[in-house]
């Protein structure tokens, strides 16, 4: 009995050790090349998100000389700003995808609150420098086809990430998610 209990362990241990090495192997690199395939794809990205980023730090600027004051969407919006820029300013191939990903979404959804938050104040409204600067942010904006080059290839290697034995794969070898690119279109 004990030689059976043994025998049975050890055939165990043996299926768990080729499960890993199939892991290892065969899904690790079709992962790899998924996520190097969206990185490459996010590249085209970054500058002009920059300029994008930019302009709408300069309305922010513009806002809170026009009197914001300290609502919270102006100091998220600064927050965010100034993650972005931290990210930003790395080389394109130690570019942190990811959370450059998921901080442009936010400074997306903040500037919806922004245009929201002025929208909702007719002072806000009638000054023209806000207006013009918001519309400058809302004007700068990425090529249509590379947004949607990123988020197809978002799409596929989340895709990817999620097939029976890659999801396993992608937990033990730590292959992060990738949102897809989500642009406002308050203007």
């Amino acid at each position: 009995m004990v030689r059976r209990v043994r025998r049975f362990a050890l055939v165990v241990a043996l299926l768990l050790l080729a499960v890993v090495l199939l892991l290892a192997f065969v899904e690790r690199p079709a992962l790899q090349r998924g996520r190097d395939h969206t990185d490459e794809a996010w590249r085209p990205l970054r500058p002009p998100l920059a300029q994008r980023y930019t302009q709408l730090r300069a309305a922010l600027t513009t806002l809170q000389g026009a009197g914001i004051g300290t609502r919270k969407i102006a100091a998220d919006l600064d927050a965010l700003l100034r993650r972005w820029d931290s990210l930003h300013h790395t080389v394109d191939a130690d570019a942190d995808t990811s959370s450059e990903v998921d901080t442009a979404n936010g400074l997306e959804g903040a500037l919806l609150r922004l245009h929201a938050t002025v929208g909702a104040s007719a002072r806000l409204k009638a000054n023209q420098a806000v207006t013009n600067a918001l519309h400058t942010v809302d004007a700068t904006t990425p090529d249509p086809k590379l947004v949607d080059a990123y988020n197809a290839a978002a799409r596929k290697y989340q895709r990817d990430r999620e097939g029976l034995f890659r999801r396993y794969a992608a937990s033990l070898f730590d292959f992060a998610p990738r949102a897809a690119l989500e642009l406002s279109s308050a203007g």
